[in-house]
């Protein structure tokens, strides 16, 4: 059956909407006619309810609050919405992180569902469950599923053991639980591990940060300067210097990624000679994150004082 919306001085046909559009065409009706934007839903759920859900979850991630904000919620609540979150096609990362804190807020029974999700994809699917943790790395709070998360710290997989260490030690830094995760074989545990402790300003996460240096692995390496750099350790910052003059090509990138993430300006000068090095690889990204951040500084200082 063909069903025609009016869209401003438009009419479209929903039989001609292909499906790889819906989602796309859904974002821009919410925030430009929501009107159009409600009848287009409704009229469209039942053939592509998939696609509908994504261009829902896509205006949920603009956090716009109004009426089709509101539908939009309405919409997505009546379906499993973290199973099509889980989907690793649905939404960039960004949009995903903010369309899970939208739905944080507006769904009372969302740790409900999350507990359920865990639980469930812990029994059938590695790959599923580690996509399941990353949803809350946007999450301020989830310290409702610390009991869960706990548990999965254990898992067979090391990276889902490594991403809800993480997880649990932003919440609750555990210095018997990140020593565990550091002798594991798998440098991307040991640098999660270390990454989990960045925030806390406890002895006992600089001590581990100190320990991290020793690490053979670039990233653990560098997360641990990143965590003495936020404990305003004097020296963190001369050791990342050093850092960005290691003869081996992976400490270089990690150095220079380092500098993009803290976005320190005293940075400046290291990636300008990075700019210059042998590999075309480094040679990118320091321009890529000079770049970065000599837009942020000037940013900074254009903002009122």
């Amino acid at each position: 059956m063909d069903l025609a919306v009016s869209v401003g001085a438009e009419v479209i046909s929903t039989t001609s909407v292909p499906r790889e559009s819906v989602p796309h065409m859904l974002a821009n009706l919410a925030s430009t006619d929501p009107d159009a934007f409600m009848t287009m839903t409704g009229k469209l759920r039942y053939e592509f309810p998939q696609e509908v859900a994504y261009g829902c979850f896509a205006h949920l991630a603009t956090r716009t609050r109004g009426k089709a904000f509101a539908h939009a919620l309405e919409f997505v609540l009546s379906t499993k919405y973290l199973d099509l979150l889980t989907d690793p096609n649905t939404l960039s990362p960004e949009q995903i992180s903010e369309a899970v804190a939208a739905l944080r807020d507006g769904d009372p029974q969302f740790f409900v569902r999350f507990t359920v999700l865990l639980k469930t994809s812990a029994e059938v699917d590695g790959a599923r469950l580690l996509r399941s943790l990353v949803l809350l790395e946007g999450l301020s709070d989830y310290s409702v599923l610390l009991s869960v998360l706990r548990g999965l710290t254990n898992h067979p997989d090391g990276r889902v053991g490594s991403k809800a260490a993480k997880l649990l030690c932003r919440v609750r830094p555990n210095k018997p639980l990140v020593e565990r995760q550091l002798l594991s074989p798998d440098s991307r545990v040991r640098a999660n591990a270390v990454e989990a402790l960045w925030f806390d300003r406890g002895s006992d996460s600089k001590y581990i940060f100190r320990r991290a240096l020793s690490d053979k692995a670039h990233r653990v390496v560098v997360n641990a300067l990143i965590g003495l750099y936020y404990q305003e350790e004097s020296d963190a910052f001369d050791k990342l210097l050093l850092v960005a003059q290691h003869p081996v090509e992976s400490f270089r990138e990690a150095a220079i990624w380092a500098f993009n993430h803290l976005s320190d300006a005293r940075a400046i000068p290291a990636l300008e000679a990075l700019s210059e090095d042998s590999s075309e690889n480094i040679r990118s990204k320091a321009q890529a994150a000079l770049r970065n951040i000599r837009d942020r500084t000037e940013t900074d200082h254009q903002l009122p004082q």
